[in-house]
Order: structure tokens, then C-alpha cells, then sequence
């Protein structure tokens, strides 16, 4: 029933009378919308992600938590050897997702102390279970946290300063300064920094 109603959908989008367009356009966004609505409910992600940019849009930069264990390994590898037998190497996980970057990080620095921030409280609930050593400490990523822990020998903010990577690559954009402006960039270097 379901197919047979969006195929008629798709056969009305393209009709010349305006009732009829109107019509399909506030079904479509009925549609959308209870579905969005259900999946708030279900998908514990997709919340998380949503009440991110609602409430705390101005400091997000990626949307998804996509992450998995030795993700960088030849950055990883090459910052290993540039430290070398540093001691007391402080490390900074920013935007550390659920927790597999740090556990990478200590795998390539077994003796450094390792600071994961991220502002996703999905992801802190999370990270929060994980087996970590005494040298891990896992915040939530705000400016005076961070500050509070520093200063880093190393900042690690992979994959973080961006915004829909796959989406944009799919659809051919060049210019991203509407959905995610230099401006908001610099000025995460800089605090960063």
C-alpha cells in the first residue's frame, strides 16, 4: 500500500495544476515529518545528532560519530616517530567520538597522558564504559575543559572540521562556505592553538 501510494506521489510531482502540487508537497512534508518523528524516538544517534545542532549549533563541525579503531595509521605512525621517547607526552583527542581514537592513541603512545573531548553526550555515555587506563581521561568538549587539561604536546582533531564529507562529494560541491563557513573553522584553530 505504502509503494503504490509513493508511486503515485511521484506521478502527481510533476503536474501542471498548483492544487494538486500543493497537495503532494504538504503530504511529502507529512510524510517526512512523522517519519522523522518516529525515528527521533528509535534512533538514539540520530537524536544525539539532531539536539546537537538544535541546541549547540554554533560548536558542532561534524555531524555523524563515525569512527573505528586505527583509523590514521601512517599520521598515527609518523607522530609516534616525530615524539619518539618524549616523556610525559599530554595528548588531545579532540572530537573523539566514542572512544576508538584514544584507545588507538594509546596503542602508538603507551606512556602519555590522553585527554578524549567530545561534545556529543551519546558519545560520552559511550566512551565513558570503556577500559581505560589512568592516563585517560575522557570530558566534555568545551573551551574551559579543554583549558583546564592543557596544554597538549599534540592536538589530534581528525576528520572533525568538516561538515557531510560524502554527502558533498556525491553531489559535486565545490564551495561549502554556506553550510560551513572558514570563519567557524579559524576560529576552532585558533582556540585549539
Amino acid at each position: 500500500m505504502i509503494g503504490a501510494a509513493k508511486q503515485v506521489v511521484k506521478e502527481y510531482k510533476s503536474s501542471r495544476n498548483p492544487f494538486i502540487k500543493l497537495s503532494i508537497a504538504t503530504l511529502s512534508f507529512c510524510w517526512y515529518s512523522v517519519k522523522n518523528i518516529k525515528r527521533f524516538f528509535v534512533d538514539t544517534e540520530f537524536r544525539s545528532i539532531l539536539l546537537l545542532q538544535v541546541f549547540s549549533s554554533k560548536n558542532v563541525h561534524q555531524t555523524t560519530p563515525l569512527t573505528y579503531m586505527d583509523r590514521y595509521p601512517e599520521i598515527f605512525s609518523a607522530c609516534r616517530d616525530y615524539f619518539g621517547d618524549k616523556k610525559d607526552l599530554k595528548i588531545l583527542s579532540f572530537g573523539c567520538s566514542t572512544g576508538e581514537e584514544v584507545l588507538t592513541l594509546r596503542s602508538y603512545f603507551p606512556n602519555a597522558y590522553i585527554i578524549g573531548a567530545d561534545i556529543n553526550k551519546r558519545s560520552l555515555a559511550i566512551y565513558r564504559k570503556l577500559p581505560v587506563d589512568n592516563k585517560i581521561t575522557f570530558i566534555h568538549s568545551s573551551s574551559s575543559e579543554i583549558q583546564k587539561h592543557g596544554p597538549f604536546d599534540a592536538v589530534f582533531c581528525m576528520a572533525v572540521l568538516q561538515r557531510k564529507p560524502h554527502y558533498i562529494a556525491a553531489k559535486g560541491i565545490s564551495s561549502i562556505k554556506k553550510i560551513y563557513p572558514f570563519e567557524k573553522f579559524e576560529k576552532q584553530i585558533i582556540e585549539l592553538n
